[in-house]
């Protein structure tokens, strides 16, 4: 939904046969890239039209062996764990330059997919340049990821981008609502997700809404509170899994977003949280516009510190000591 250009340019590009070697695929998380890569490898190795339309039948063999994902030559490369973040190893890079040098085993194209490609390690990444510089007529790749600029410059200048544009609001609240949430309950999570499916449909159903909530609530009463409370919030927050902290932050970004918002003299409907609209305004009364921004700027020194494995409390200690306006002594 909501993606009819990089559509229109991935079924030209099959039926004009004018397929490129490599494509880009960037956007937020949830707006559909890992589904329509899925589609256009159907697409390339369908026997059921697909050539004068551009579009999967669904119906044909490969069309079903890739839906089931047991097609020999359409591969889905995602990221593995360790430690506190998840990478696309070397291994894995390897093996995909090994499955290139030979031709595909039934199918007419070899499609190789790397999720969340700026994970990809710097050893993996230099190894996979090389693949792209020598591209073969009978493989292409397809990289998925929601930070582009993550990825080697060399690498994005060999593939046709496509920018994947988050979902409308309305348009998210709709499909929210035909899943069957409530009205009320999908208006708040359309307005917080960012036009990502997975991140409304997750937030409906894990009850992270309320974590955000309580979040918020508590970020907010620290202003006015002592060093021993900022502590206490410091040290909890130090003890979620990586993901979940993760997450945290994000709800932290864009609630700071929302005073941006707000002290811009943006319409209202623009706030994202707009259950606690309250709170939003009563932050944006008391801080400046410069001191939102360097919050945001912490937060980023934090998400950067986690992925270099620094010791997260000590982060979370001096961007809650700022946002509470208390002096960091010793």
């Amino acid at each position: 939904m909501g993606q009819s250009r990089p559509i229109a340019v991935l079924t030209g590009a099959v039926v004009s046969q004018r397929v490129h070697h490599a494509y880009l695929f960037t956007g937020p998380d949830g707006v559909g890239k890992k589904r329509v890569a899925l589609a256009f490898a159907q697409a390339l190795n369908c026997v059921g039209g697909a050539a004068e339309t551009g579009v999967p039948c669904g119906a044909c063999r490969p069309c079903q062996k890739i839906t089931q994902g047991i097609h020999p030559d359409v591969s889905m490369i995602e990221p593995d764990r360790t430690k506190a973040r998840w990478v696309v190893k070397i291994d894995a890079v390897r093996e995909i330059t090994r499955q290139v040098t030979f031709k595909p085993y039934e199918g007419r194209r070899r499609v190789v997919m790397i999720d969340d490609a700026h994970t990809v390690t710097v050893e993996g990444a230099n190894a996979f340049l090389k693949t792209l510089e020598e591209p073969t007529g009978d493989t292409v790749f397809v990289l998925l990821t929601s930070q582009p600029r993550a990825l080697l410059t060399t690498i994005r200048s060999r593939c046709q981008a496509l920018r994947f544009a988050p979902l409308p609001v309305e348009v998210l609240r709709g499909v929210l609502v035909a899943q069957g949430i409530e009205p009320e309950l999908a208006a708040l999570a359309a307005s917080f997700s960012e036009g990502s499916v997975s991140r409304a449909l997750a937030l409906c159903q894990e009850g992270a809404l309320e974590v955000r909530r309580q979040l918020l609530e508590d970020v907010v009463a620290l202003q006015g509170a002592d060093a021993l409370a900022v502590f206490d919030m410091a040290s909890d927050l130090a003890r979620s899994s990586p993901d979940d902290l993760r997450a945290r932050l994000d709800f932290l970004r864009i609630f700071l977003r929302d005073v941006m918002l707000c002290k811009s003299a943006v319409p209202g409907e623009r706030i994202a949280n707009q259950d606690l609209l309250d709170r939003v305004e009563r932050v944006a009364d008391r801080m400046s516009l410069d001191t939102v921004v360097r919050h945001m700027d912490r937060i980023s020194e934090v998400e950067r510190g986690i992925s270099h494995y620094v010791d997260a409390r000590l982060l979370l200690e001096d961007l809650l000591f700022d946002m509470a306006g208390l002096p960091r002594e010793g």
